[in-house]
């Protein structure tokens, strides 16, 4: 594979890090059957990785205003893969095959 790079759109990744509202589990199951439904890709709890495009960084700056509106927050950060090993483990992330 070809080494990614900065430039690459494949390569550019959104970061949605989320703090849930520990007075607020009904919130919780909402924000993570959405993260669910949109297809996240979970680093570990409260940090979902999701591919760079328009309609995912729409779904995430609506998901950032519902959990606002609440005692949650959300920041969705742009970020890229450091080496091409990482990008690999980031699209790792996304193969549901063993999940159907």
């Amino acid at each position: 594979m070809a080494n990614p790079t900065h430039t690459d759109p494949a390569s550019r990744w959104l970061l949605a890090v989320a703090q849930f509202p520990a007075e607020d589990p009904a919130m919780r199951m909402k924000v993570l059957r959405t993260l669910d439904a949109l297809g996240a890709g979970v680093l570990r709890e409260g940090v979902y990785l999701f591919p760079e495009t328009p309609e995912n960084r729409q779904a995430l700056d609506r998901l950032a205003d519902y959990m606002a509106k609440g005692a949650g927050t959300m920041h969705v950060v742009h970020t890229t893969a450091s080496s091409p090993a990482q990008h690999q483990a980031f699209r790792a992330l996304f193969d549901r095959s063993g999940r159907y």
